[in-house]
């Protein structure tokens, strides 16, 4: 099948490039959570070496005095790792919520979880099946 000689076909391009070019956007915003999310993560780790840090420059004498009366390396070792495990453990079991929720929200008909409108990429409002 052909087109009638007289039309003028411009900006022609392969689905594939086609596809590529309508998924930029996407792509771009996709890259960008990626892009915070790993610097959320290294905050929040750089956060919990400082309350270790500190914790642990607050207990030196308490553990000076431990390692003093006998106490063992794994056994001072084990103090301060029971408490980063305490404050990493807190940090995960908070965040289990937020991801279910977070899970919840993204499914395939929309937020399920009262919100009647969202945005979408072209920034107009439409209605979601809730």
């Amino acid at each position: 099948m052909t087109a009638h000689p007289s039309l003028l076909t411009t900006n022609v391009s392969t689905l594939e490039t086609q596809v590529q070019h309508s998924l930029m956007r996407e792509r771009l915003v996709s890259a960008l959570s990626s892009a915070s999310g790993v610097l959320a993560l290294a905050l929040a780790c750089i956060g919990l070496y400082g309350t270790l840090a500190y914790a642990v420059a607050r207990r030196t004498c308490e553990i000076g005095i431990r390692m003093a009366l006998g106490a063992t390396r794994s056994r001072t070792i084990w103090l301060i790792l029971r408490e980063a495990l305490l404050l990493t453990g807190g940090v995960a079991l908070a965040a289990l919520p937020v991801l279910t929720l977070g899970h919840m929200a993204s499914g395939p008909a929309g937020p399920r979880l009262g919100a009647a409108l969202r945005v979408d990429t072209r920034g107009r409002r439409e209605r979601s099946v809730l």
